[in-house]
């Protein structure tokens, strides 16, 4: 007997995260209610990436013979077939059709429960990224989930570094010597079997330590006595002292840092930006934020040119800017006295919006996305496709302070980058934990620690 295919109901934001997702289920079958196809048609005309997304998934759907979409379309070769729900009160006879909008929310709901009483054998359920959305159709009786397509598995997130206790007096003999290592001679050589493409390790010794890295697939000691200065800044602990080595290396074009606000991440990424631009390595640096709405106000609602509107964004990395030129005894070259709009006058900084970098190629430039954990996935690969010859693209985000409700730690943009780019030689990724901004910035979580 063949195995019933399920019913999934799609909600417009798992449309808008994917407008690919209508052929990640298979051998089942899609519903897209009426009312969904109505946000689209609102959101389509938007100059933004949910108005690019809108505009795709309008171009999948525009591929079959809209005719017949909806009495179902087969869209895959296993037979998965797409539907369009007209979820509104059936017609009467001679009754005049009432052509309303209808809220999307009630309209998945309605169609899931309409359905289920029409296919009483087959499994019908809602797939939704909004978690309120998911909560009142199950308050409804219905099954919901969320979109799993682009869900990491890892449970922890990858630190980009390790830690290798040595026991064995051999070894930090041979290690201690800091020559060419061959791990293999190493006792605990097990420890480093899965070791990572510029992936950091700090062998202890007791309170001694010796840090390395796997680059160009050799380990390469990172010297005590060199300790590299950007702009004035130098490391205070080893996070930082791996993101400032991993950010310096050309032939690394992708580096993602993650922590929690006052480990270092924008400071240490800047200071290398200008310090490279200073040197001529790069031509400009580029910044660039997803503008995140918060109280209902996105980009559109402030005043002035794209420039002022994006400003009003960046005050951390203005912030930055202002510390690093400002640091006293340091040759800051071109950048001495420069505020952070001069900069910008003068084409050393650019800021740009998510919005605005469609069809972009960037050569020599480097590149720092702030706030990388609000991005989708795909979000985050369009800012790296952007990325043209002789440049570095940076991403740098808090995983405990992701504000699009659509996104998690698992399905974000700066996830998926570390994840994905752990097993490959153009990227690496530092997880900085330690907080170096002040004492009182260290001890916030400790005085606000919420307890059970």
């Amino acid at each position: 007997m063949a195995k019933l295919k399920h019913i999934f109901v799609i909600d417009t934001c798992v449309l808008l995260h994917d407008p690919e997702c209508i052929y990640r289920f298979h051998e089942h079958d899609i519903y897209i209610p009426l009312a969904c196809i109505d946000d689209l048609d609102e959101i389509k005309t938007k100059r933004d990436t949910a108005g690019w997304a809108a505009r795709e998934v309008f171009r999948n759907l525009d591929q079959y013979d809209i005719q017949a979409m909806t009495k179902g379309v087969v869209i895959n070769e296993r037979g998965g077939k797409l539907f369009v729900y007209n979820n509104e009160a059936p017609l009467m006879r001679n009754e005049k059709p009432a052509i309303t909008r209808v809220n999307s929310d009630n309209a998945i709901i309605d169609s899931a429960i309409t359905l289920k009483a029409a296919n009483a054998k087959r499994k019908v359920v809602i797939v939704s990224k909004d978690t309120g959305l998911r909560v009142r159709a199950i308050s409804w009786g219905c099954v919901a989930e969320n979109y799993k397509n682009d869900l990491l598995n890892e449970q922890n997130q990858y630190q980009g570094y390790r830690t290798v206790e040595i026991s064995d007096m051999e070894d930090w003999n041979y290690l201690s010597k800091r020559k060419d290592c061959d791990i293999t001679k190493l006792v605990c050589k097990d420890q480093l079997v899965d070791l990572n493409p510029n992936e950091f390790i700090c062998f202890r010794f007791g309170n001694q330590s010796v840090l390395c890295w796997n680059y160009h697939n050799e380990i390469v000691f990172l010297e005590d006595k060199k300790k590299e200065s950007y702009m004035g800044i130098t490391a205070k602990n080893l996070e930082q002292r791996f993101a400032l080595e991993a950010l310096a290396k050309d032939d690394i074009p992708l580096v993602c840092l993650s922590g929690p606000a006052g480990s270092g991440k924008t400071l240490c990424a800047i200071a290398v930006g200008l310090e490279k631009v200073n040197m001529g390595q790069y031509d400009r640096i580029i910044v660039m934020k997803p503008m995140v709405a918060v109280g209902g106000k996105d980009i559109g609602f402030l005043p002035g040119s794209k420039l002022e509107k994006v400003s009003a964004w960046l005050g951390p990395i203005k912030d930055n800017i202002i510390q690093l030129t400002g640091f006293k005894g340091y040759d800051n070259g071109k950048f001495g006295g420069n505020s952070f709009e001069e900069m910008v006058e003068d084409g050393i900084i650019e800021v740009e919006a998510m919005a605005f970098i469609q069809g972009r190629s960037i050569p020599n430039s480097f590149i720092i996305l702030d706030e990388a954990e609000n991005v989708s996935p795909k979000e985050a690969r369009m800012v790296i496709e952007r990325c043209g010859k002789n440049s570095k693209v940076v991403f740098l985000g808090d995983m405990s302070q992701i504000e699009n409700p659509y996104l998690d730690k698992h399905s974000c943009g700066l996830a998926h980058a570390i994840n994905g780019g752990k097993t490959h030689e153009v990227a690496a990724s530092i997880c900085m934990n330690k907080v170096e901004r002040s004492v009182l910035s260290a001890a916030a979580s400790s005085i606000f620690r919420v307890r059970k």
